[in-house]
């Protein structure tokens, strides 16, 4: 009886996750490699990956310049900002990819996305 209520509980885990997955598509799950990281004296600072983002929704925000759609940006002055920075630059040294999710909007700066949620692939 434990075992089929943990197998249950099992697929039902992976059935959730195959859901947010599907709907989390603004970078492809495979993640993209950095191309760089800048930070500007103001404390924000943006993420270039290698290729341009994929829009969850199937355009990019409007507030998105025309090269800045490969960026998200995050600001330096918070926690949640240097734990991103960490995350980055940790990914950017051993040469993994990222799997990245932006707001929507230009809340850091007024040209390029602002930073959601992320994390290192593989």
């Amino acid at each position: 009886m434990k075992f089929k209520l943990l197998l249950a509980l099992t697929m039902i885990s992976f059935n959730s996750l195959a859901a947010i997955s599907a709907t989390n598509s603004l970078n492809d799950e495979s993640g993209q490699l950095i191309n760089r990281v800048v930070v500007a004296e103001g404390g924000w600072a943006t993420v270039k990956f290698t290729v341009p983002l994929v829009p969850s929704n199937g355009s990019t925000a409007s507030c998105v310049a025309s090269w800045n759609k490969d960026s998200l940006s995050f600001s330096t002055k918070t926690p949640d900002g240097g734990a991103i920075l960490s995350l980055l630059l940790a990914a950017q040294v051993s040469g993994k990819k990222v799997y990245a999710q932006g707001t929507g909007n230009c809340n850091v700066t007024s040209n390029a996305e602002s930073w959601n949620f992320g994390w290192i692939v593989n």
